[in-house]
């Protein structure tokens, strides 16, 4: 398989920052990082960005690959890429007993709340065939950041944003040993000890409950619902309110008095907001089956004396 990197512009834009350009810090191929630093009276204010520069981001694609005879064009990986993720096209739930009747044959037996899956051939069977392109990459093709600062008399403020976008995650995937099974977010009890997330129970399709979010619950390992399908896809672009400080500074005439040079206390939060579709797991991870343990809200206050 051949694979050529390339960067694609797609229309975003970098406003002008109220300080004019950037001053450049940093010169990435297709990156803008700097600092500026704009001054009115006693206001100090700083914004120092890492975004796409002109619109571009980094974006693979398959420019040649090594493909079998009569590959059906479903299946042609040409101009994809690297990462995508392939399963089934998912239609809902089995609601009735006539879809179970005409429902294709496939490995596993469904029943009313699974997931329905199209027969993209149409042969009747549930195959590697019936297969396409249902999600991109993990990865982010777009990461980004945003940090500000402020000062004013002895006070001082930072604040800082980062996030990505054009990526997916998927609740459920292959595991490293090739196995299509479903995840503890996705089964309740998983290997006899995790436990069930509330959500699912509370949202899994019940004779009463038809209009559901997620299939019937099930503890059986490889059943129907546990095939890599789009119905298990979710938007994995975030964004988060990484740091914001807050810092006071007294005056030196004050400190003097004391024989302090500098006395400064400040109090910071970390990972205070995130923003996402993505609701189960921290979206930095890099997907459910490899495991993650979630960034924690923190707070600190301090003091920073010099003598």
């Amino acid at each position: 398989m051949g694979i050529e990197a390339k960067w694609k512009s797609r229309g975003i834009r970098v406003g002008k920052l109220p300080c004019g350009p950037l001053d450049k810090i940093s010169d990435v191929p297709g990156v803008t990082v700097g600092h500026c630093t704009l001054a009115d009276g006693e206001v100090q204010t700083g914004v120092t960005a890492l975004l796409p520069h002109q619109g571009d981001i980094f974006h693979d694609k398959v420019m040649a690959a090594t493909q079998a005879d009569g590959t059906l064009p479903w299946k042609n990986k040409l101009g994809t890429s690297v990462g995508d993720i392939w399963g089934y096209k998912a239609l809902g739930l089995y609601q009735t007993q006539e879809e179970l009747d005409n429902a294709p044959i496939s490995s596993h037996p469904v029943r009313l709340g699974d997931i329905r899956y199209a027969d993209i051939d149409g042969d009747g069977r549930l195959t590697w065939n019936d297969e396409v392109k249902i999600a991109r990459s993990t990865m982010p093709e777009m990461m980004f950041s945003l940090t500000a600062d402020a000062q004013w008399k002895g006070f001082d403020f930072s604040i800082q944003f980062q996030g990505a976008a054009l990526c997916d995650k998927m609740l459920q995937h292959e595991w490293y040993n090739g196995a299509r099974d479903q995840t503890p977010l996705t089964r309740p009890w998983y290997a006899g000890w995790d436990n069930a997330p509330l959500y699912l129970v509370e949202n899994s399709w019940r004779p009463d409950n038809t209009n559901a979010e997620y299939p019937r619950l099930s503890t059986v390992a490889s059943s129907n619902s546990s095939e890599i399908s789009d119905f298990w896809k979710r938007n994995g672009a975030y964004l988060r309110l990484k740091n914001v400080t807050l810092g006071y500074t007294f005056p030196k005439k004050w400190m003097k008095k004391a024989g302090i040079n500098n006395l400064r206390l400040f109090a910071s939060g970390f990972n205070l907001l995130t923003f996402t579709d993505f609701k189960y797991l921290d979206p930095e991870s890099s997907n459910v089956i490899q495991g993650y343990y979630p960034q924690q809200r923190t707070f600190t206050f301090g003091v920073d004396v010099a003598f």
